[in-house]
């Protein structure tokens, strides 16, 4: 309820006669600092960010806290590192709704705020959209042809994004307004339209930056003519950067070396002295300098500090814990102390960064006591705002059409110095990558060959035979695919993902009743079993066992209370069965109180109520289910029939 107060109050405010400003926070994802010409690239053809550069204040060591494109921006939003805001991996946490942030803060203080966002890990399930009057996450999704198990792809150009961002800008030259404005164009895979594409036919990431330049310019000019005669600040920089082959990593996620770690960071406003700062910065400093400028208080356990004073010297924390929840590797912490750079994992690591800024020279050797706090104080500080998420089939595909492995995140280990090292597994670990791009792109004998390379080298790779499981049953060979989904089980028995897929296949086939004992074998192991049981409820349904249907339900909910899905197929089979209608009434209130975005959970329980002989009271779950989902026929009958029965009452 405090949300939406706050908001009410940014709208009134926002109608009054205050003075006219402009705060635009543009997000570049996946830019390296070094790539860009004002920060020192000869290559870079990027007028519009040297401009803004130029007239404003820049600064040349600027970090991201993480290489990860939902936890960076995390931190932008709440100027928290990701062990405070608890958002420490794309598509497997959210920033809860108790989370202050920076857009919530300026409605609050009076002033209107949009977000036009380009791709889809920070699509409004994640947290991020909270406190933003307007948001525009109407990411552009397209079908895969080559295949099926990769169809979405879900990001928008720089171009469509600078579109939308200028169209709501049109007309809007009074009052106050925060406007954020996310580019993903430099994400791989790199495509940049023409006439980038030729000049940089053998750079395209380059190119790809190139053309956000472009449009970042367009963006800047239309903040101009609308908010001309206003008090502006702008801010531009990167989540983080990209590998691009060095240290082993082609694209970023796993290390925080400076390839991904270094970002551009230029601000230019009123009353903001320009020049060239040497200040060692974060993202984490962008919401405190926001506010500051606006004049408006943010809650005292803001890490960050404000750039448009003193700023102190300070060491800069890192991580990235990807590795961990993607691969069970070790996750990676570090800090930047006095020009040095402490890397704490299963192999730890020590760089001078002014000698050695390439990190190329591990100098070993002990920590001192000051880099060994620095480290203490927030790598092992309690988060206080992040949630666990768990994205269903169609969010994994999405995330991993973009490049993203998603795992689970559970009550897994966070201390970097457990599990194997990601340096040691990164060579492996690119072989998986590339398999999984040949996959996403059609290529399934490169991805088979790359699979079975990896598991030449290490036939315990549970994860390499989950995968070249699934080419080979997209290839037909499903004796194949059953022998390495049985592998992957025997070397990682606790998973859950190889005894769902290896039930699916021998469903597929007919075998209803192995794939049942299979799923029934998996309890014993597997950490999550209460997804084992949901499917032997589906593979039960579907075999016309009613009766052992609903007993491998109300198991997976006794397993899991916020096991929404099993509630609702109870609910759903009791109603077919005209076993209880009003315990189905019950489960299917509290599916769809537990999940209010499923249109499927609404109609049950419209249609229990119906059946309950209560359709006027049907008709609230009935007509939010057709708003959810307005194409679906059946639901649009349902609620026509309970408004009749409702009329003949």
């Amino acid at each position: 309820m405090r949300k939406w107060i706050l908001i009410l109050i940014g709208l009134s405010l926002s109608c009054g006669s205050q003075p006219e400003k402009l705060v635009l926070l543009i997000t570049l994802d996946t830019t390296r600092a070094d790539r860009i010409g004002c920060y020192g690239s000869r290559d870079a053809i990027t007028p519009h960010l040297d401009r803004v550069a130029g007239k404003g204040l820049q600064f040349a060591r600027a970090w991201t806290p993480v290489p990860v494109t939902l936890p960076a921006h995390t931190s932008i939003m709440t100027g928290l590192t990701p062990p405070v805001h608890g958002v420490r991996d794309n598509g497997t946490f959210r920033l809860a709704e108790n989370a202050v942030t920076l857009a919530e803060l300026l409605a609050d203080g009076g002033y209107e705020t949009a977000a036009f966002i380009s791709a889809y890990p920070l699509a409004e399930e994640f947290g991020l959209s909270q406190g933003f009057h307007f948001w525009d996450g109407g990411i552009r999704t397209t079908e895969n042809i080559h295949n099926p198990e990769f169809t979405l792809y879900d990001q928008r150009t720089a171009g469509e994004v600078t579109d939308q961002a200028i169209q709501y800008l049109k007309g809007r030259r009074e009052g106050r307004l925060f406007l954020w404005v996310h580019y993903f164009d430099p994400h791989g895979a790199y495509a940049p339209p023409e006439p980038w594409a030729t000049r940089f036919r053998n750079s395209p990431y380059d190119g790809e930056i190139a053309y956000a330049d472009n449009e970042i310019g367009r963006l800047l000019d239309a903040a101009h003519r609308e908010f001309g005669g206003a008090d502006r600040l702008t801010i531009i920089t990167a989540d983080h950067g990209e590998g691009l082959g060095r240290h082993d990593e082609k694209s970023h996620g796993v290390f925080i070396y400076e390839t991904t770690m270094r970002v551009p960071l230029i601000i230019i406003g009123a009353g903001i002295e320009p020049g060239l700062s040497p200040d060692r910065v974060g993202l984490i400093d962008i919401a405190p300098t926001i506010l500051e400028w606006t004049g408006i208080s943010g809650p005292d356990w803001i890490e960050g500090v404000s750039l448009l004073g003193p700023i102190p010297d300070r060491p800069v924390y890192l991580e990235s814990f990807h590795s961990r929840f993607s691969y069970g590797w070790s996750g990676i912490q570090g800090v930047i102390w006095n020009n040095r750079k402490y890397i704490l994992t299963a192999a730890p690591e020590n760089y001078d960064l002014e000698s050695d800024p390439g990190e190329t020279g591990d100098l070993g050797g002990e920590w001192p006591r000051e880099a060994r706090e620095a480290l203490d104080r927030t790598g092992t500080r309690k988060a206080r705002f992040g949630e666990s998420y768990d994205p269903d089939d169609a969010a994994r595909k999405k995330l991993l059409a973009l490049g993203y492995v998603t795992g689970k995140t559970g009550e897994q280990e966070l201390d970097p110095t457990v599990g194997s090292a990601p340096r040691v597994e990164m060579p492996l670990a690119r072989r998986m990558i590339d398999g999984y791009r040949a996959m996403r792109d059609g290529r399934k004998a490169e991805a088979s060959r790359l699979f079975e390379e990896i598991l030449t080298l290490d036939s315990t790779r549970s994860g390499a035979h989950l995968a070249l499981a699934s080419v080979q049953r997209s290839r037909g060979l499903y004796g194949d695919a059953e022998t390495s989904l049985e592998a992957a089980i025997r070397f990682r028995p606790a998973e859950v993902e190889p005894y769902l897929n290896l039930a699916e296949l021998r469903t597929d086939r007919g075998d209803l009743e192995s794939a049942v004992d299979l799923l029934r074998e998996g309890l014993i192991h597997v950490v999550q079993p209460a997804t084992l049981c949901y499917q032997a409820a589906l593979i039960s349904h579907e075999a016309g066992e009613a009766t052992e249907a609903i007993e491998w339900l109300e198991k997976a909910i006794a397993l899991d209370w916020t096991n929404f899905q099993a509630m609702n197929l109870l609910a759903w089979i009791l109603l077919e069965e005209g076993i209880d209608t009003e315990v189905a009434v019950g489960w299917a209130r509290r599916a769809s109180e537990g999940s209010p975005e499923r249109a499927d959970f609404f109609d049950t329980y419209g249609l229990a109520l119906y059946r309950a002989g209560e359709p006027e009271q049907a008709l609230i779950p009935l007509g939010r289910a057709v708003e959810l989902d307005p194409e679906n026929a059946s639901y649009a009958e349902r609620l026509e029939n309970a408004r009749h029965a409702a009329a003949e009452r």
